[in-house]
């Protein structure tokens, strides 16, 4: 989709995936986020 546009693919690691929420409970807590919040 995007190979015909000058536009770089995202990283994958800017996908943020319900299933590893809790590898980011410390940084969401750091942030005082949510985990509701940031899936939103």
């Amino acid at each position: 989709m995007l190979s015909g546009t000058s536009v770089p693919p995202p990283q994958i690691d800017e996908f943020i995936l319900a299933d590893n929420a809790e590898a980011r409970v410390e940084d969401l807590a750091a942030l005082d986020w949510s985990e509701t919040l940031l899936m939103r």
